[in-house]
């Protein structure tokens, strides 16, 4: 029936039984046995065992893909454990033992199962007997809902811990905690994603299938032990049923677990009670376990039956943890959960929701420790320092994994469980005085340094105040000298003429009426009126033109300027001026180019004019020259004030106080007025 045109297909006893690496995968098979078990989720998969042995061996066949469905079931609407089916397919490689990928299941016809065997729970470790039907006695500790109605049911044994799911409610089982029970069902390798093994889960079909062999104690009626004896070898093995303990709690992890310590013995307390302090005496009723190489007491209750103070903290080092658990005189010694206080550097730290996680250096060798608090202001602020801390905490150590049972666990960590800030103490030591000292000296210094650049910058800003309002005042009283000088030259000297006449006039005219000689006082008078009145208007002018464009600008201007009557033509050739003057010198330049080219017109009928301007010999100032093409003159025989004209004498007179040289030439019939100007 199940022959190919390839060749016979493997058969059960061709698979079963063997490793998953003696099987090829996708090889094709045709199958015949009975189903021992149906998955409650998957309605096509199941367990087949041996036709001539039910008890025996056994493999898992899956007919979905991808929780699709792809084999076809014949012979039945669905498949029920005892059913005698023949499966076509391939072979699979699965976890530890080979199964098959079902193409078609064809129910064969139906038997009942015999009894299953009672075994021990170590008889499935490694998958020595995967997939096959048993009954395992143990201690129901713990009862949890999974979802689609599947009640998981903690065991233990002599052996250890298993997983028995029921595919049924959850109903009374919470009561039987602490019972002995018979589960019946097929045993099943746990692995983890390497493929490695990791324990035993039973899988159930019927709530009638765990039978209680013994009601649990009534939990007043368990006896209190002490924390030194609770997982002490005994050459007798454990019953495991719960323990009830007394001591102090030491350390809190809201909702996951307690520490705590009677005398040297300490004991972790897993419990999803909440409400506890540090320093509670507590009463714990719960199941003594190896959990990881180490032992701790699971599924517990927590009563607080008083209050109390936390013990004395033992000091150890890097030498006790090293040992452990193991004097160096051979001894046993255990700091497990152990509320002690340890020594060392602070290495680095991380902040997290509250909470810390740092590492302190401790003989050389780390310690990783996690706090429920932020570490002291004083502990961070000199952290670079690396600072000597006292830390009281608990010891919990981390096993190293996948070691083989039996072997002694190896330590791969070593952490320190600290509740408070208050728990961790800066060390004040040598090397924290001397990183102090200079700290506070290096803050003294940067001090000393900002208040050196605050001054500095208060003395600039002073300064610079300071200098642009002397320059202010400096411009302003140059531009009032060059003011007053204009007001000499012209106005001042013009009133002064009239008042001159004035007096002449009356001094040739003695018998003028009195009348006559008061309306010339008042005149005079009205005067010198205004010679005040106009100097003091003058001396408070502001002129922006001159602080805003550049010489070359301002000359160039002036030069339009003066050509715009029509009178003359003023042309401008200028280089090697600076981009500014002072206002003040700046302005009596333009004064002697004004009166020169007045002169130019004036006195010499010119009609062209050029203002020339050349860069000085040693390159430190330059030369200007104002030439015309008027008629030529001696300078020497120009009249001067004595005779009314004030024009050269008002020239040289500017060029002097400003600190220029001031000459006339006559070079190929042209006058030129030259200055040399040293800004």
């Amino acid at each position: 029936m199940c022959a190919t045109a390839f060749g016979a297909p493997l058969g059960f006893r061709d698979i079963a039984g063997k490793g998953r690496d003696e099987v090829v995968e996708g090889a094709r098979c045709c199958v015949t046995g009975v189903v021992t078990l149906v998955s409650g989720w998957r309605g096509s998969s199941g367990i087949v065992a041996d036709l001539d042995d039910p008890n025996g061996h056994a493999m898992w066949f899956a007919g979905e893909v991808n929780n699709t469905v792809v084999a076809t079931l014949r012979g039945a609407e669905t498949l029920h454990v005892g059913d005698e089916v023949e499966i076509v397919g391939g072979v699979s490689q699965l976890a530890f033992a080979p199964g098959l990928k079902a193409e078609t299941v064809t129910v064969l016809g139906s038997r009942t199962l015999p009894a299953a065997p009672l075994r021990r729970l170590r008889d499935f470790y490694w998958g020595l007997m995967d997939n096959r039907r048993a009954c395992i006695d143990g201690v129901l500790m713990d009862v949890q809902e999974e979802s689609g109605g599947i009640v998981r049911l903690q065991l233990g044994t002599s052996d250890g811990m298993f997983l028995a799911r029921v595919g049924t409610g959850v109903g009374e089982w919470r009561e039987l905690v602490d019972a002995n029970v018979r589960v019946r069902g097929i045993a099943m390798s746990v692995f983890n994603i390497r493929n490695e093994f990791v324990g035993v889960q039973m899988e159930v079909l019927r709530a009638d299938d765990v039978s209680v062999l013994s009601p649990p104690p009534e939990q007043d009626a368990i006896p209190v032990v002490s924390l030194g004896s609770i997982l002490s070898y005994s050459p007798e093995p454990p019953d495991c049923h719960r323990r009830r303990v007394r001591g102090t709690v030491t350390y809190v992890r809201s909702g996951d677990f307690v520490c705590i310590q009677s005398g040297e013995s300490a004991l972790m307390v897993d419990t999803s009670s909440n409400g506890f302090s540090v320093g509670d005496e507590v009463e714990a009723v719960g199941f003594p376990c190896i959990e990881d190489g180490l032992g701790r007491m699971m599924f517990s209750q927590v009563f607080r039956v008083g209050e109390g103070s936390r013990p004395t903290p033992v000091r150890i080092g890097w030498v006790e943890l090293k040992t452990y658990p193991v004097k160096e005189s051979g001894a046993f010694q255990d700091f497990n959960a152990r509320f002690v206080q340890m020594s060392g550097t602070l290495e680095s730290f991380a902040e997290i929701n509250g909470r810390t996680k740092f590492t302190l250096m401790v003989e050389g060798y780390e310690v990783a420790v996690e706090m429920d608090d932020v570490l002291p202001r004083e502990v961070r602020d000199c952290v670079d320092a690396r600072p000597m801390l006292s830390v009281v905490g608990i010891v919990s150590f981390v096993q190293e994994r996948g070691l083989p049972k039996g072997r002694m666990p190896a330590i791969a960590e070593r952490r320190l469980l600290v509740s408070s800030a208050s728990d961790v103490v800066l060390v004040r030591d040598e090397t924290w005085q001397s990183w102090r000292h200079w700290r506070l000296l290096r803050r003294l210094m940067w001090s000393a340094m900002a208040l050196v650049v605050v001054v500095l910058l208060v003395l600039l800003v002073r300064f610079l105040r300071f200098r642009r309002d002397y320059l202010r005042l400096g411009i302003l009283t140059q531009e009032r000298k060059r003011m007053a000088g204009d007001l000499h030259d012209t106005i001042e000297q013009s009133l002064v003429s009239a008042k001159i006449m004035l007096d002449t006039s009356i001094s040739l005219s003695p018998d003028a009426p009195e009348e006559l000689k008061r309306g010339v006082a008042a005149a005079q008078e009205i005067l010198m009126s205004a010679k005040s009145e106009i100097r003091e208007r003058v001396f408070n002018l502001r002129d922006d033109e001159l602080f805003r464009n550049s010489a070359q600008h301002i000359l160039k201007a002036h030069a339009r300027k003066l050509s715009g009557p029509g009178i003359v033509r003023v042309r401008s050739q200028l280089r090697g001026l600076p981009d500014t003057l002072p206002a003040a010198l700046m302005s009596d330049i333009l004064f002697i180019v004004q009166e020169s080219v007045t002169n130019a017109i004036k006195h010499g009928h010119a009609r062209n004019v050029i203002l020339a301007a050349d860069p000085s010999e040693g390159g430190h100032g330059f030369v200007l020259r104002i030439v015309n093409d008027g008629e030529p003159f001696d300078p020497r025989m120009a009249p001067g004030p004595e005779s009314g004209h004030f024009g050269l004498s008002g020239m040289r007179e500017r060029a002097r106080r400003a600190g220029m040289r001031f000459s006339i030439t006559d070079a190929r019939g042209q006058m030129a007025v030259r200055l040399e100007v040293k800004p």
